[in-house]
């Protein structure tokens, strides 16, 4: 099993640490906030497959 969590940190945290750590959150923010509905759907598919 895939943990999401992992999943999310290396789509979205992982790639932008450096900006992370100059403190530009807003541009970090604005990259999660562009993907994070086809990141979520995607995860919602696969816990709702695994439920049934």
């Amino acid at each position: 099993m895939i943990d999401e969590f992992f999943l999310f940190w290396f789509r979205f945290v992982f790639p932008k640490r450096a900006e992370l750590e100059m403190g530009q959150t807003d541009d970090v923010f604005k990259t999660i906030e562009t993907g994070i509905s086809r990141f979520l759907a995607a995860t919602y598919e696969k816990v709702s497959l695994e439920t049934l």
